[in-house]
């Protein structure tokens, strides 16, 4: 098989879940924008916010510097690193799903797996 034809095999397995995680990500980061839009609405308020942001190290340090002070730039500075956690979450998730191996059913008829450490008989 080639690189293109496992990669469809591997999107098509996975096309529900893709689904679902892209679009409940879409529908929460549509919510929040909407909020941050709602919140903030008038210029003193983001001006405001922003100030704030930017003195402190410890959103400078997980969020970054704010990069203005209309909306779009501050659904931006709200919303970027809650997307890169799930967007992180979600490969993760993916990754261990496909590298981990195939489990054994558990059960009275099956075998337990060889073990490598056993002494030959």
């Amino acid at each position: 098989m080639t690189l293109p034809r496992l990669a469809l095999f591997q999107l098509r397995r996975d096309r529900w879940q893709l689904l679902i995680w892209i679009a409940g990500t879409a529908v929460l980061a549509g919510a929040a924008s909407a909020a941050v839009a709602d919140e903030f609405a008038a210029e003193q308020d983001r001006r405001a916010f922003v100030t704030v942001a930017a003195a402190s190290p410890a959103v400078l340090f997980l969020r970054g510097t704010p990069d203005g002070a209309d909306v779009g730039a501050l659904v931006f500075f709200q919303l970027f690193a809650f997307l890169g956690v799930m967007v992180g979450l979600m490969t993760t998730f993916l990754v261990v799903r496909h590298t981990l191996p195939t489990r054994r059913p558990a059960g009275p008829n099956c075998s337990p797996p060889p073990r490598s450490a056993d002494p030959p008989p």
